[in-house]
């Protein structure tokens, strides 16, 4: 009797075991899955502030050259 409950036990005990490297695998999986999403928003994002950067640098200059027109045409007030 005291063997069958032992092995009951153990049983429980594997099942338990397999149950939580099962769940572990999918938490590891999930983080890989994140991370990896993740990443492709950063790279998303770095080249957004990259192109934010390039248009801003284009509207300075259409501005300075906007001035010098006027400068030169005399429209400034």
């Amino acid at each position: 009797m005291t063997d069958q409950i032992d092995n009951l036990v153990l049983e429980q005990l594997r099942l338990l075991r397999n149950e939580v490297k099962s769940q572990r695998e999918e938490v590891r999986q999930g983080f890989r899955d994140v991370s990896m999403r993740l990443s492709s928003l950063e790279l998303h994002q770095s080249a957004n502030s990259l192109d934010n950067t390039r248009s801003s640098a284009r509207l300075d200059e259409l501005v300075t050259r906007k001035e010098r027109l006027e400068n030169r045409l005399k429209l400034t007030a």
